[in-house]
């Protein structure tokens, strides 16, 4: 029998009409009656190994170094196992680890692959914690912290303020003759008392790939352009040549192993690729060894086979002194339980070690792309239209159809139902139109929490081949939020570029101003009512907390605990005062007496006494009043006596005081 692609002809043989899959499925051989002959367990191969029986006839079997269809297996050397007596974990103690193999068992402790140069193991190796670090003191940009003027000072490397026990990486190999016998195995031992914090991702890589000056991908290294720092460096390569091979494995926060395998990594991101901390990329390919990923990496999320994923590092966040770790992703979960028509990315905190180096915390990510789709809608992958801010940017299939969306709006009055019609149903029949309950609740997410960071960037719009199907909004990058409570919004959609036409034309419409006014006024009194969102937000802070100091160590961002708790105090001082500023944004923006919905923060008669140090004290102070309405109240000064001196009006916004 031969089983090759279902219902083809190979040659003169007679082909199976099923084929069996790389990753391994169990296979019966039965006579006409049903009788079982024999039986095969569900193995899984790489290109070009198979699996049979070691000698023609014989009851043993094993994997075989390359396929021998119609030829003697006898001649076909055998894959062998290397046994590890202790399997990759947490241990709380430390302990001898023994290896076994019928060939010579070569290994590396450095993330490198054996070879014929690789240390012979004899006896055993001691795993402990350990103690060496050649990897975290790795200079990772180009700049210093605050080193030199400029521009993003806050970005520059900084050396770790103390160090974590690292894990010790055990990479084995048998050989035979002088040539490799056995694939590469890849354990990973952490000694620590303590359960971890969050799950774990152990990313094992040939230093060389991270770290060469012109080869590896996490440094600036010989590519840098000295007059174009920020752009420019190794880290910007991008495509499959700089996808570097590694072994990712995840493990439990008790420190169980729960995943592993041989992987791809990237660096992701843009300008934040020249930061310290980066963002990278996971493919799963056939090459590396597995087509997906087959594990349920998200506790939100019932899915469990992934092509691609992204550990996404919190140096993306923008204002300096209000990064959380976690600003992004809170978002994201509001939006996932809140909105459930948007697509949104799961995501989980990790904390990620390279060669069992502590490298702090980063947010394991689905990444939003047609197989996003494929996982998430049930729609084919090769059959779908992706793209972004940019209509030009296309990640898959095509945006022109899109583009004929965006014209029609531009050059027709939507005020009148039947041009409306067709952009939410489509130009013609066959031709999608824009899904406008998904749009409506993407644009008040992005207009609620301030995105600085678009609708000109970050922006990804979807739809599939099959009938009946809509364009519809992807929610991606937040980072860009959480700036100013006071903030307007909505200058940013009266432009003449390709997102802000279509809002610009579709407010004009009665139906579309409607909905969109309900749903934000739904949102003010439910999803972002202060007291609930700010309770969630507490929750996510308070998971943060036990691992935010060894992260502090490792990259002094954020520089202090102190700094932290500010930003968490920044955050929640947004998420208080918002809904009001939202308010008075809608009744301008729509010039409305009334949306429907009543700010009662912070209204009322009171009294704030503030203290100037030193005191006494006298010259010029400014005072910020944060209102997202007109204020009626004055500001009086006391002398140290008590003694009135001076009242002023006060307004919202900035006061300018002069104490004589």
């Amino acid at each position: 029998l031969f089983s090759f692609v279902k219902d083809t002809t190979v040659g003169t043989e007679d082909p199976t009409n099923f084929k069996i899959s790389s990753s391994g499925e169990a296979l019966m051989l039965s006579n006409p009656q049903g009788t079982p002959l024999d039986t095969w367990d569900p193995v899984g191969l790489t290109t070009d190994l198979s699996y049979g029986r070691l000698n023609d006839g014989a009851s043993e079997k094993g994997i075989l170094s390359r396929p021998g269809p119609g030829i003697t297996n006898n001649d076909i050397p055998q894959i062998q196992n290397v046994f590890f007596s202790h399997p990759s974990g947490r241990y709380t103690a430390p302990f001898s680890l023994s290896l076994t193999c019928a060939d010579t068992i070569r290994y590396t402790l450095d993330g490198s692959v054996p070879d014929m140069n690789s240390q012979i193991f004899t006896g055993s190796i001691e795993m402990a914690a350990g103690s060496e670090y050649p990897m975290t003191s790795v200079v990772t940009t180009p700049f210093l912290y605050n080193e030199p003027p400029g521009e993003n000072l806050e970005h520059g490397w900084q050396l770790p303020s103390s160090f974590q026990n690292t894990g010790t990486v055990v990479r084995v190999r048998s050989f035979k003759n002088g040539q490799p016998s056995s694939f590469v195995t890849t354990n990973t031992y952490f000694i620590r008392t303590d359960p971890f914090e969050f799950s774990v991702a152990a990313l094992t890589v040939d230093p060389a790939s991270f770290f060469d000056a012109d080869t590896g991908i996490y440094i600036s290294g010989n590519s840098i352009d000295t007059d174009n720092i920020f752009w420019t460096g190794n880290y910007f390569f991008n495509g499959e040549e700089s996808e570097r091979k590694a072994h990712f494995q995840s493990f439990s926060y008790t420190g169980s192993e729960v995943f592993s395998s041989d992987v791809g990594l990237r660096i992701s991101g843009n300008k934040t690729r020249s930061f310290p901390q980066k963002s990278l990329r996971i493919f799963s390919r056939c090459e590396h060894g597995n087509k997906w990923m087959d594990h349920t990496f998200f506790n939100s999320l019932d899915i469990d086979s992934f092509k691609r994923l992204t550990l996404r590092s919190s140096f993306s966040a923008w204002w300096a002194g209000t990064d959380c770790l976690f600003r992004d992703d809170f978002i994201h979960s509001i939006i996932s339980d809140a909105s459930p028509i948007l697509d949104v990315q799961s995501t989980e905190p990790t904390i990620v070690y390279i060669n069992g180096e502590y490298w702090g915390i980063q947010n394991m990510r689905e990444r939003q792309d047609r197989h996003y789709l494929e996982s998430h809608h049930g729609v084919n992958a090769d059959s779908v239209d992706l793209f972004g801010s940019n209509l030009s940017l296309v990640d898959f299939g095509s945006s022109g159809e899109y583009a004929e969306l965006v014209y029609y709006a531009k050059e027709h009055d939507l005020s009148i139902d039947g041009h409306y019609r067709l952009i939410t149903e489509g130009l013609a029949i066959g031709k999608s139109g824009i899904d406008i309950d998904n749009y409506i609740e993407y644009l008040i997410y992005e207009l609620y929490f301030g995105n600085e960071d678009w609708p000109d960037n970050n922006v990804k719009i979807w739809r599939s081949h099959t009938p009946d199907t809509k364009y519809r909004y992807c929610i991606q990058d937040l980072d860009a939020t959480f700036k100013d409570p006071e903030m307007d919004p909505f200058p940013v959609l009266t432009q003449d570029t390709v997102h802000e036409i279509l809002f610009t034309h579709l407010i004009a419409n009665a139906q579309f101003r409607g909905s969109f006014l309900n749903r934000f006024v739904y949102h003010l009194k439910n999803t972002f009512e202060p007291n609930k969102i700010i309770e969630k937000f507490d929750r996510m802070a308070d998971a943060y907390e036990p691992e935010i100091q060894a992260h502090i160590d490792r990259w002094s961002r954020p520089n202090s605990i102190v700094e932290w708790e500010e930003s968490l105090n920044h955050h929640r001082g947004f998420l208080e005062r918002r809904p009001c500023a939202m308010e008075f944004y809608l009744k301008e923006f729509f010039g409305l007496d009334d949306v429907g919905f009543d700010c009662t923060y912070n209204t009322g008669s009171e009294e704030i006494e503030m203290v100037v140090f030193p005191n006494p004290a006298h010259g010029e102070f400014i005072l910020n009043i944060v209102s997202g309405t007109p204020i009626d109240a004055n500001i009086n000064i006391f002398n140290v006596t008590g003694a009135l001196v001076q009242t002023i009006p006060a307004q919202a916004g900035w006061n300018r005081i002069h104490v004589p």
